[in-house]
């Protein structure tokens, strides 16, 4: 989604996280900064990972390898598409998965996005959602 003056904002409920050489780039939160958001910025800090959070705009997605949402139902969730732009999950991406819970990565599909409309939750998600207790328990503890 894109807020108010055109940049890359978030999706529906979830903060979005893109990777470009290495450093994890994420938009600065107008509102919300979720405790998930924050347990991400906190992981890539102490591993090393550079975090940069600024305004993105759309046409920049075009040099970014990976994305990925995180957010209470989305956990660490990979994106594949959004609208033209395209990603392969990679190595950040799963080092944060894994990291946050572990038995979901293996299992679960990137998302298409189509910017004009939020990605559906399936059964399948919910499933996974419910087997995520190390992902909770970060929660609980930010």
């Amino acid at each position: 989604m894109f807020d108010y003056r055109g940049y890359v904002a978030e999706a529906t409920g979830a903060n979005v996280f893109f990777v470009q050489d290495g450093v994890l780039h994420t938009p600065t939160p107008d509102c919300f900064s979720r405790p998930d958001r924050q347990s991400v910025i906190a992981i890539a800090k102490a591993r090393g990972i550079k975090v940069v959070e600024r305004h993105i705009m759309p046409d920049e997605m075009t040099g970014f390898t990976e994305c990925f949402l995180t957010g209470s139902a989305a956990e660490v969730t990979p994106v594949s598409e959004i609208g033209p732009y395209t990603f392969k999950p990679g190595a950040l991406t799963e080092t944060f998965d894994e990291r946050l819970c572990p038995t979901k990565f293996a299992a679960w599909p990137p998302f298409r996005l189509n910017p004009s409309n939020s990605p559906t939750r399936s059964a399948r998600h919910r499933q996974a959602t419910a087997r995520c207790p190390a992902l909770r328990a970060a929660w609980s503890s930010a």
